[in-house]
């Protein structure tokens, strides 16, 4: 079976009628939250600063729930929840980490703001199966849980089950000392990657801004190197939009073997700044797609800029600003990205530094018993690689160099429930070959992640094994995001 070739990366198309448009799409939310706080550490609401992945048939999350309201600072604490289905959750009473009087808690033991946890099955040692590391602000921690840290930074932690975790303050802070991080196994590439906040002045402002770096062994980590940060595009939509500028407050990742996928974090920030800050505080977030086609040394921005997980209403849960877990999570025909949504805007529950700012947030009363859960946890989907798409409304077709013939079955990956896809298959010179052109082919119709195009009287199974083709793809309203050619060559 061949790879398969996602749309988003349009390298291989080398011819494309003027009718043809590349298309980005936005994710579909779920319709409500999938996580509440209802913990008495959880009063300000869980923030999914943090993982989700699947292990052993469960879905298992670790995120950031915050107990005070309004927070101090940063949440380093941790908490834990499972569950069958990645819909319904459930958070264990584990006997690790006790909050107040409270000596079963579903938190774990690790000191962490915005916790990445990776699995390494393959590791020898089972003490260290499972990775992590986080942000850690030494200040806040020694008063908060008088935990000694030598200085601000990133720190790495072990664990032989993603609950008891064993950590390495003494190895010293990583990097940058910006407290936003999110790192992952890039097991297309054999190693492990990571994007941070860092900050960079441009025209004026100083602004968040992101950094990559990457390990071979989760030890070592490759110093930080900027690779995007907001332009003048950027500002101009902040100010259609009503901001002062745009900053990037991080970023997600979503590895494949050709390409990297970034969900990344715009912040956009009004006026007025607070006094001596050279950043934006106040602010809304929304999560935008970017692409790398060099292993994240540069990334690629969508022509029109538009979310990728557009903020919700005002006045409904994520109608303020979000965040993304670290990585998506496959499921089945889908990819669900877990993100926290929050009713208000960033750093809104500041209310002494508000005094500083002309009261520039009155309309927050702390007495009022209905504060509280401030944030909650819920998914966006798409369908597997519907990232982009190449998409008509009319008829038009694109070329694919396609390469040595791999696979005995073309499947595509497109929507076209009023239309159809139809191919066929040139030779070097764009001549189709006997029995493989256009009007030899039976079309998909429909919607599918995996919907087979057939030719009337020819298998791709009857080419050589070492047939190079290029493939021509005629669309007739329809959406394209994939293909792949499947099982095995000589097999009808």
């Amino acid at each position: 079976m061949g790879k398969r070739r996602i749309m988003l990366d349009t390298r291989k198309v080398t011819a494309v009628d003027d009718s043809i448009t590349h298309r980005f799409w936005p994710a579909r939310k779920h319709p409500e939250p999938v996580l509440l706080g209802d913990r008495p550490w959880e009063r300000f609401g869980p923030l999914l600063f943090g993982t989700v992945m699947v292990d052993q048939e469960r879905y298992r999350m670790w995120y950031n729930p915050y107990p005070v309201v309004p927070p101090p600072g940063n949440s380093y604490y941790v908490g834990y929840a499972e569950s069958l289905d990645g819909l319904h959750w459930e958070k264990p009473d584990l006997d690790i980490e006790p909050y107040g009087d409270f000596q079963r808690t579903n938190l774990v033991n690790l000191i962490r703001h915005n916790p990445s946890v990776v699995l390494d099955a393959d590791d020898p040692d089972p003490e260290r199966r499972y990775k992590a590391t986080g942000y850690v602000g030494t200040e806040q921690i020694m008063k908060e849980r008088n935990a000694a840290y030598p200085g601000n930074g990133y720190y790495l932690a072990h664990s032989p089950d993603g609950l008891y975790w064993t950590e390495n303050p003494a190895t010293g802070p990583m990097g940058t000392v910006h407290d936003v991080g999110n790192f992952i196994a890039d097991e297309p590439r054999g190693r492990y990657f990571g994007t941070v906040k860092t900050q960079v002045r441009y025209d004026l402002v100083d602004r968040r801004s992101v950094a990559v770096t990457a390990s071979e062994d989760f030890q070592r980590w490759t110093e930080p190197r900027t690779v995007l940060v907001a332009d003048a595009l950027d500002d101009r939509i902040a100010r259609e939009k009503g901001y002062h500028h745009a900053e990037f407050y991080g970023m997600a990742l979503d590895p494949y073997d050709d390409f990297i996928v970034g969900l990344l974090w715009i912040y956009w920030v009004p006026l007025p700044f607070l006094p001596g800050r050279r950043t934006g505080w106040w602010g809304v977030i929304d999560c935008h797609l970017v692409f790398s086609y060099d292993d994240g040394n540069h990334w690629h921005r969508t022509p029109d800029r538009q979310p990728f997980i557009p903020m919700g209403e005002k006045g409904e849960f994520d109608g303020g600003h979000l965040y993304t877990c670290n990585r998506p999570v496959v499921v089945n025909d889908e990819v669900w990205l877990y993100y926290t949504g929050a009713k208000r805007d960033h750093s809104y529950f500041d209310p002494i530094k508000a005094r500083h700012t002309m009261d520039y947030r009155t309309d927050v009363d702390w007495q009022d018993p209905r504060m509280g859960n401030e944030y909650a946890i819920s998914i966006a989907k798409i369908k597997r690689d519907r990232y982009a798409s190449l998409s008509t409304g009319n008829q038009g077709s694109f070329v694919v160099d396609h390469g040595v013939i791999d696979g005995s079955r073309l499947l595509v990956n497109a929507r076209a429930p009023l239309g159809s896809v139809r191919a066929e298959a040139l030779e070097g010179d764009g001549n189709p070959i006997e029995g493989f052109g256009v009007e030899d082919c039976l079309g998909f119709s429909g919607d599918a992640v995996s919907g087979e195009i057939k030719w009337r009287d020819k298998s791709l199974a009857e080419l050589p094994p070492d047939c190079e083709i290029n493939l021509r793809f005629v669309l007739d309203d329809a959406d394209f995001f994939a293909y792949e050619l499947a099982g095995t060559l000589g097999v009808k």
